[in-house]
């Protein structure tokens, strides 16, 4: 294998996705920091002597592609910049908005003189349904059109063909990674993507792996470098945040609400999406910020990634610094800086989980002291 490079640039198209794709460095022994102000790269991390992944979210997902293709390429120059020695770009598993200028966006950033970048892309998650076939993007045994991602309110994705979804790239088998520009290769296991990985750890730095949290963690674990984190224990009280209208997400709100009884307005979840959607995640993240303003609570869990961003640029977070996964697909780490630093935080993306899974948080995360209601010290009610 070459050297294993000490630094690693993380490029996410939004936030619990960056979490996702970057838990599996944490647990593979890596400093592992989500970087919520691309200027603050400049500051470096925490001194210690291990590896660093520095990820950021680019809010790509909904632009338009050539804004997308410039946001990505801002931020990859960003993490060049700080010293990122690989990049890796995390795109939706279910392909959902502006992968193509994504991937684009990064190779025009990522290339030098006289190496042009190149591209390795596999959007599969096994552990979460989705896999890639014979170029056909599927989840949970469906194309992807036929599944809950062509109903997305905003990135709705219409077809399963690789080919079509990324038009700039080749459907290609893993031994001719980086000998074509954008190499769209197939997976239907984890053991398909170690075997990605394992090519990817081979070939040069020219190289920009691009898929999801399955590669990400294949490849964490391919270039681990010291002991894994563990979940640490975080006090209990906990308050979701969920701005996901995913009917996953949905189903797991109502699940949650039922176990909370009298207490369910610790559970914060818009019933619908608001004409303006972007006015409407900002007023969610107020709501979210004054909750915790008023009352203590030992976790914060974001479910959704355009909410959880809002939030966090309302709590004025620099950092969140990555530990280790609760719950397969649920993150956890430590906010670093503003009104809630060193708050415990989960994130999950809207469509992971079971109709179970915010309740099985409430169980990890420790219910036995939950504070009492919010609305035992004031009247607001929830979104």
């Amino acid at each position: 294998m070459k050297t294993a490079p000490r630094s690693v640039g993380l490029v996410a198209d939004d936030l619990t996705g960056a979490a996702d794709a970057a838990v599996g460095f944490a647990e593979a022994g890596w400093r592992t920091e989500i970087v919520l102000d691309v200027a603050a790269l400049a500051s470096g991390t925490d001194s210690d002597d291990r590896p660093v992944l520095l990820a950021v979210d680019a809010e790509t997902r909904h632009m338009g592609f050539d804004d997308a293709r410039s946001a990505t390429a801002t931020v990859v120059s960003a993490l060049r910049t700080a010293g990122a020695e690989r990049l890796f770009l995390k795109i939706d598993s279910t392909m959902r908005g502006s992968v193509s200028a994504q991937v684009e966006g990064g190779l025009d950033s990522w290339s030098r003189s006289g190496a042009p970048a190149t591209a390795a892309v596999c959007p599969a998650f096994p552990a979460h349904g989705r896999v890639v076939v014979d170029g056909e993007l599927l989840v949970d045994g469906r194309p992807v059109h036929l599944s809950p991602a062509a109903d997305d309110p905003v990135a709705p994705v219409t077809m399963a063909s690789m080919s079509v979804l990324v038009p700039a790239g080749t459907r290609a088998s893993v031994e001719e990674v980086g000998a074509v520009p954008i190499a769209l290769l197939d997976a239907r296991t984890d053991e398909d993507l170690e075997g990605i990985a394992a090519v990817l750890a081979e070939v040069e730095a020219s190289v920009v792996a691009v898929g999801s949290g399955g590669l990400s963690a294949a490849l964490a674990t391919r270039w681990q470098v010291g002991a894994a984190s563990t979940p640490q224990p975080t006090a209990p009280g906990v308050l979701f945040a969920v701005s996901s209208l995913h009917p996953v997400s949905r189903a797991q709100v109502a699940h949650v609400r039922s176990r909370l009884g009298a207490h369910d307005d610790l559970v914060l979840a818009p019933d619908e999406l608001l004409a303006d959607a972007a006015a409407a995640v900002e007023v969610f993240a107020s709501e979210v910020a004054e909750a915790l303003a008023r009352r203590p609570f030992g976790a914060l869990v974001l479910v959704g990634g355009d909410g959880a961003a809002a939030v966090l640029r309302r709590l004025r977070a620099q950092r969140v610094v990555i530990g280790a996964q609760v719950l397969r697909g649920c993150p956890s780490g430590a906010i670093a800086g503003g009104a809630a630093d060193a708050l415990t935080i989960v994130t999950k993306s809207g469509g992971f989980g079971d109709p179970t899974t915010l309740s099985t948080l409430l169980d990890l995360l420790g219910t036995a002291a939950q504070p009492a209601s919010l609305t035992s010290s004031s009247s607001k009610e929830r979104p």
